[in-house]
């Protein structure tokens, strides 16, 4: 799960995946309409250890994900944010 900013719920993580262009990782995150890639920086993580989208855009100004663009990383390879930070770097 992902929430906003106010602390409302945007929709679940399905994927972890790094940009091919960018090497920029990311969260693909499914709501109800749309299938968007959120930018690792530009999530934080709260005190409930949830994770908050540190933006004021909504999924509905994002692009829908084009899985082409993007290479997906298995969950197990990641334990932790800071580790996929530092993978990208």
């Amino acid at each position: 799960m992902i929430l906003n900013q106010e602390g409302d719920e945007l929709g679940s993580v399905a994927l972890i995946v790094i940009e091919r262009s960018t090497n920029n990782p990311g969260f693909v995150v499914e709501s109800d309409e749309k299938r968007v890639v959120i930018p690792l920086n530009e999530v934080r993580v709260n005190d409930d250890d949830q994770l908050v989208w540190a933006s004021n855009n909504t999924l509905e100004q994002m692009s829908d994900y084009q899985s082409q663009n993007y290479t997906e990383v298995p969950s197990q390879d990641v334990d932790t944010l800071g580790q996929l930070r530092t993978a990208q770097q």
